[in-house]
C-alpha cells in the first residue's frame, strides 16, 4: 500500500514532467525611464538615456529681468521682485563669508535686496525626486549702494575738476584724493576718473600728460562703463552715452545723455547697425553739441559735427573728406568706422554712387555696420 511520502513525490514528479524547468529562460531585467515609456536592459543605459533626453535644467539668477552673469554688482537699490530665481528647489546664502539662517528662496532674496553693502555668495540647487538627480549653480552678488547725497557730492566735484577742455592726468588725480571715503561713492568717482583717463588717451597730441599707449582708452572707457551703466544719474548717464557712442556699442537701450546731438547720432547709428537704411535727413537738435557734463575727444567732436552739418543736400566735398579722415591719422577703429557710414548713408541719400560705394567696400567686413554696408552695395549693382 503506498504511503503519504510516495504519494506526494509521485505528484511532484508528474508536476515537474508537465511543467519542466528550463535553465536560463528568466525574463531579462528592465529599467523603466520614470519620465516616459522607455525601457533599457541595465542602469548604465537607461542613466544615458536620462541624461540626453530628459536633462534636468541648471538653476538661474535674475536680476531686473535680465539673466545675470555668475558675478553681479548692485549698485541701485533693488525692489521687490527685482531679484528672481528658475529652476531652483534650494538655495544657501553666505553673507561676508558667514552662512544665513534663511531657507525659503523668497527670504534669501529679500535679505540680498535690502542690504545695502555686503558681498553674498548664492548655492542654488535644482532637485528632482524622480530619480535624485539635482543641478547645482553658484552666483556671487556684491552690493555697493552709496547714498544720494555722497554721489552728489562725487558729480559736484566732477564738474568743478574734469568736466573742461584742459583737463590734466595731474587733474585727475587731485580729483581722486578729493573723493569721499564711502567705498560706494569712490567706485563711483575712480569710474568717472577712469572715462576722463580713457579720453585723455585718445587725445595723444594734447600736453595732457598722459604716457599710456593709444590702444589702452579702450580698457578705461570699459572699466568706467561697468559701474556707470547700471546707475541712473544725469552725469551718469551722459558719461554712459559717451562711451558707448566712443566703442560702437549700438545694441540694447537707446541712450538718454540729454545732449541732442550725441543722442541723435547714436540713434542713426544703432539704426545702421539694425540694418535700418533710413536716416534724418539733416538732424535737428536744438541746444548746440557741446557736451558740458563732461570732456570729450577731439574726434568725437569732429564725428558728432559731422553728423550735424551732413545732410541729404551735404556737398560732395563734405562727404569726400569723411572718407579721407577715415584713411589717415591716428584713429580707432570705431571712429574710422562712424566717420564712413556717415558718410556713406548720406551719399546714398543723395544719390552719390561712386561715393557710396567707396565708403561701404570699406564698411563690409565692420563689426556694426558690415550688414547695412553690404545690403546697400548689392542694391547698388546695374
Amino acid at each position: 500500500m503506498p504511503t503519504l511520502g510516495w504519494i506526494v513525490d509521485d505528484a511532484v514528479d508528474f508536476e515537474n514532467a508537465a511543467h519542466p524547468l528550463v535553465v536560463g529562460a528568466r525574463e531579462p531585467p528592465a529599467f523603466a525611464c520614470p519620465f516616459c515609456a522607455a525601457s533599457f536592459p541595465s542602469e548604465r543605459r537607461r542613466s544615458e538615456h536620462i541624461s540626453l533626453e530628459h536633462p534636468i535644467e541648471r538653476p538661474l539668477l535674475f536680476v531686473r529681468g535680465r539673466l545675470a552673469p555668475s558675478s553681479v554688482t548692485l549698485r541701485q537699490r533693488c525692489a521687490a521682485g527685482d531679484l528672481a530665481v528658475e529652476n531652483c528647489t534650494r538655495i544657501r546664502l553666505r553673507r561676508n563669508g558667514e552662512w544665513e539662517p534663511v531657507a525659503a528662496i523668497d527670504a534669501a532674496l529679500a535679505r540680498i535686496a535690502a542690504s545695502r553693502d555686503g558681498h553674498f555668495q548664492l548655492e542654488l540647487e535644482n532637485g528632482r525626486r524622480a530619480d535624485g538627480a539635482s543641478a547645482p549653480a553658484r552666483y556671487t552678488v556684491s552690493v555697493l549702494m552709496a547714498e544720494a547725497a555722497e554721489l552728489d557730492a562725487v558729480d559736484r566735484l566732477f564738474l568743478e575738476r574734469l568736466a573742461a577742455d584742459d583737463v590734466t592726468v595731474a587733474d585727475v588725480t587731485r580729483f581722486g584724493d578729493a573723493l569721499p571715503r564711502d567705498r560706494a561713492a569712490r567706485e563711483y568717482g575712480s569710474a568717472l576718473a577712469d572715462y576722463v583717463l580713457g579720453t585723455l588717451i585718445k587725445d595723444q597730441g594734447r600736453p595732457s600728460g598722459v604716457t599710456l599707449p593709444f590702444e589702452r582708452f579702450a580698457e578705461k572707457y570699459k572699466s568706467a562703463l561697468a559701474v556707470l551703466h547700471e546707475l541712473d544719474r544725469s552725469v551718469a548717464a551722459t558719461v554712459t552715452a559717451c562711451i558707448r557712442f566712443n566703442l560702437n556699442q549700438f545694441e540694447g537701450d537707446a541712450v538718454r545723455s540729454n545732449v541732442p546731438v550725441l543722442d541723435a547720432a547714436f540713434a542713426a547709428l544703432a539704426a545702421l547697425a539694425r540694418d535700418q537704411a533710413a536716416l534724418p535727413t539733416r538732424p535737428h537738435c536744438p541746444g548746440g553739441r557741446r557736451i558740458a557734463s563732461c570732456p570729450i575727444d577731439r574726434l568725437t567732436d569732429e564725428v558728432l559735427d559731422a553728423f550735424e552739418a551732413l545732410g541729404t543736400h551735404a556737398p560732395r566735398h563734405r562727404r569726400q573728406a569723411l572718407i579721407e579722415r577715415a584713411e589717415s591719422g591716428l584713429l580707432s577703429s570705431q571712429d574710422r568706422s562712424k566717420l564712413l557710414a556717415f558718410s556713406a548713408v548720406f551719399s546714398v541719400q543723395a544719390g552719390d554712387a561712386d561715393l557710396s560705394r567707396r565708403a561701404l567696400r570699406m564698411l563690409a567686413n565692420d563689426g556694426s555696420f558690415a550688414r547695412w554696408a553690404n545690403r546697400q552695395l548689392r542694391e547698388l549693382e546695374p
